[in-house]
């Protein structure tokens, strides 16, 4: 990291507050342009700080894999623009040659990691591949879903602003770890555009192919990166809609037809999320967890074969 980081950074910055300050200009409510400033700003001093804390205090996966592997990922395409591909593979198509750290091999075959990959290398194809940029961008992808989810909550409830802002605008650990190069800046964006959009397409009855396209992309991003919260959040606010929707409905057959879409609709939805994702949530399934120790412990065999350096054992053979 050199000079150019922090100067590309505050470029990038002053970039990001105009385009957010587009946004700014549409909310009409003056307390709401201002805890949408406030915010913004926070944002941009928590990545930074987050950006200068994994590269110089605790170094962790920012620093040891993502960015170091997207950052060789963005280099590999300046050689080969045919390599470009590989950004929209899976990582199972790179070979452990093509990396910067072959002993990282086994983590390219878990896709959540190698979407977080993915997404840095082309991201430093928008920043030249400055470090901090990259943090900042993915900064502020979370701090538009985070905007999203506040404004879902205001408008349930406009009189509790301030209490709302405090804890998802301004909440120190909330606003920290979602400003740097990890799988929860995304996440989180997905959560805040996920619920406002299904909010937005379900209740308010507004954007349907915008909305539509919104909650397609958060359900794909989020089967990859964390499909546990999906799992998890999805069925409850599925239900939310379903008596919001209800008590706006004044005619009863209307409530059950109402009711019984849902319902069924609930329950063939998530019998295909449940037969599609298993893979994807092996590892928290108690009956198949014998069967996911054996696909790691296969991962890091195939390592130690294609890489010399650390690897470890599980001390065990699971068939």
């Amino acid at each position: 990291m050199s000079i150019l980081d922090f100067i590309a950074f505050f470029f990038y910055a002053i970039l990001f507050y105009f385009i957010f300050s587009l946004q700014r200009k549409k909310i009409q409510n003056p307390t709401l342009r201002k805890h949408h400033r406030n915010a913004f700003w926070l944002k941009v001093i928590a990545s930074f700080a987050y950006a200068i804390f994994v590269q110089y205090i605790s170094r962790g996966d920012t620093t040891t894999l993502y960015f170091p592997e997207g950052y060789n990922l963005y280099k590999k395409v300046l050689e080969d623009p045919s390599n470009l591909s590989y950004l929209f593979g899976s990582g199972t198509d790179i070979d452990a040659s093509m990396l910067a750290n072959p002993n990282q091999y086994g983590y390219f075959k878990d896709e959540s990691n190698f979407m977080v990959i993915r997404l840095t290398g082309l991201f430093c194809l928008l920043c030249f591949g400055k470090y901090m940029v990259v943090n900042l961008i993915f900064g502020m992808i979370a701090f538009s879903g985070i905007w999203k989810l506040y404004m879902f909550f205001t408008n349930q409830f406009p009189e509790l602003h301030k209490q709302f802002a405090i804890g998802i605008l301004y909440l120190p650990t909330f606003t920290f770890w979602s400003a740097g190069i990890l799988k929860d800046p995304i996440s989180i964006a997905c959560l805040g555009w996920l619920t406002y959009s299904l909010y937005e397409l379900v209740i308010m009855k507004k954007g349907l192919i915008s909305n539509v396209l919104v909650i397609l992309l958060s359900i794909y991003l989020f089967s990859i990166i964390k499909i546990y919260i999906l799992v998890a959040y999805l069925p409850a606010f599925i239900l939310f809609l379903l008596l919001k929707n209800a008590m706006l409905i004044k005619n009863v057959l209307g409530k059950v037809l109402l009711v019984g879409g849902f319902l069924v609709g609930s329950i063939v939805g998530f019998s295909v999320i449940s037969s599609t994702m298993q893979s994807a949530v092996v590892e928290y399934a108690g009956d198949d967890i014998g069967e996911g120790i054996v696909t790691y412990q296969q991962n890091y065999n195939r390592q130690n074969e294609r890489a010399d350096g650390a690897y470890f054992s599980l001390g065990v053979e699971f068939d």
